[in-house]
């Protein structure tokens, strides 16, 4: 994966955060044609961007004099400092930006640092979207409690209360494996069995109350103290963090394989040329997602 990257000088990525993202990339499961697995981020820091430049929605390059030699091939990523952390990004587009705090000046705590891992975490998310991973994985539903991904917003700083520190963080992208949650007729009586204890650990962290799994994989949903044994409707989803949000209807809610459906959508988004071979995806505007 090319990657411009743009940035305001007080977020300008260190060595160390670049090696890590290189090195989580690499790490990935993911199989290649020639029989190796990860991918292979290959970043470039490009321009300096000014104080007035804004992170948002409204893409255009970090530099407003786009590179030829970056634009079709670059994925572009604009680093801007914020007080506040966000982000956005085109799902299986070009442009993706972060914006957050500034860490210190010493860049050898980069490890360690909180504001450090933000801008870490942050670029995971939205890079995640580039591929083509919605914030339900293969679909647009966030806050799934069955979805343990970075991808969702109730994962996207830690799994089971990790450090929020590159050195120390837990979270990942899903592998699919756990079972299908329908709120519409939710079951508590061995709702996760057959799932290993450390598939499903992060339950208990779940929003402000979570949930613990029983041996035999039943889980008391409603907090009731009881297993109930007839299906009744509650929706799980939802977040102390954005009390806005209508989770009021209710739906099935399903876990993802990330791995397997990012390197599906990214070998959908080559060309076949008979001469050339393989072409980079054709870059046109897509959705945008936070």
């Amino acid at each position: 994966m090319l990657l411009e990257i743009d940035y305001q000088p007080a977020v300008q990525p260190s060595e160390l955060l670049i090696e890590a993202w290189r090195s989580y990339y690499a790490g990935l499961a993911i199989d290649n044609p020639d029989g190796t697995q990860g991918l292979a981020l290959h970043p470039v820091l490009d321009s300096v961007l000014d104080d007035d430049f804004y992170c948002g929605d409204q893409f255009v390059l970090g530099d407003r004099a786009p590179n030829p030699l970056y634009r079709e091939a670059f994925h572009t990523l604009s680093l801007c400092q914020n007080d506040f952390y966000g982000g956005v990004s085109e799902l299986q587009g070009k442009y993706s930006s972060c914006r957050a705090p500034a860490p210190n000046s010493d860049p050898a705590d980069d490890l360690q640092e909180e504001a450090v891992f933000t801008l870490y975490a942050l670029t995971l998310h939205e890079l995640g979207h580039a591929l083509g991973l919605h914030h339900g994985g293969d679909e647009a539903v966030n806050y799934k409690p069955n979805y343990p991904s970075y991808m969702n917003y109730e994962f996207s700083f830690e799994l089971i209360d990790a450090p929020r520190s590159i050195a120390e963080t837990d979270i990942a992208l899903s592998r699919g494996v756990l079972p299908n949650i329908d709120e519409c007729a939710l079951v508590e009586s061995a709702a996760f069995a057959g799932v290993a204890a450390e598939d499903s650990a992060f339950l208990q962290t779940y929003d402000s109350t979570g949930w613990l799994v029983e041996d035999d994989g039943s889980i008391d949903w409603d907090h009731d103290g009881t297993i109930e044994l007839v299906p009744y409707e509650l929706v799980l989803r939802s977040s102390t963090a954005a009390p806005g949000r209508d989770f009021s209807a209710c739906r099935l809610v399903t876990d993802n394989d990330d791995l397997t459906l990012m390197a599906a959508r990214m070998a959908g988004a080559l060309d076949s040329d008979p001469v050339t071979g393989p072409m980079l995806l054709s870059l046109k505007t897509r959705e945008v997602v936070p």
